[in-house]
């Protein structure tokens, strides 16, 4: 799990806050992104203390605590499960290709304070980037579609063949 700031994906052209990704590997390196987007709103009950929220990123002295005993990845999740898909590519590097995107389309939503500590912590994290960003710019579709809610038949299938010897397909 990782968060971007502002997100990578828009919606109707508008963008939001953060943007999570969870990313998933099989067995045969296929790839799939999950992205939930965040605005501001209620209170995520996830994070009912802030300086637990905090412990997400490291401290200043780098020190840092593992995420999965911090939250359940699970409720991070919007009610309604409906989601884009489309094949595209990592967002960071190596920004490998044939990626399954599956973006929710309903956005989680933070309080002001959760925001403020997500964003001050990603904050730091663009002040140390080479870019000076935690996030990659939209770029266009380039021909790319987007499903609503499934994958169709007649989209490419994931590799189902071992990599070989030398990691490749």
């Amino acid at each position: 799990c990782h968060m971007h700031t502002t997100s990578e994906h828009t919606v109707n052209g508008a963008s939001f806050p953060i943007e999570i990704h969870f990313v998933h590997a099989d067995a045969n390196s296929n790839l799939a992104v999950l992205g939930v987007m965040v605005q501001e709103g209620d209170a995520s009950p996830v994070f009912p203390d802030l300086a637990r929220l905090d412990q997400i990123f490291p401290d200043e002295n780098g020190v840092t605590h593992e995420v999965a005993d911090l939250l359940h990845f699970e409720a991070l999740f919007p009610a309604d499960r409906s989601y884009y898909h489309y094949f595209g590519s990592l967002t960071t590097p190596p920004c490998a290709e044939d990626v399954m995107w599956h973006v929710f389309r309903q956005p989680i939503t933070m309080s002001k304070d959760q925001l403020s500590v997500l964003l001050r912590k990603l904050g730091r994290l663009a002040d140390a980037s080479e870019l000076g960003m935690s996030n990659r710019p939209v770029l266009p579709l380039n021909n790319r579609t987007v499903y609503l809610g499934q994958n169709p038949a007649g989209l490419r299938e994931p590799n189902t063949s071992p990599p070989d010897s030398t990691g490749t397909k």
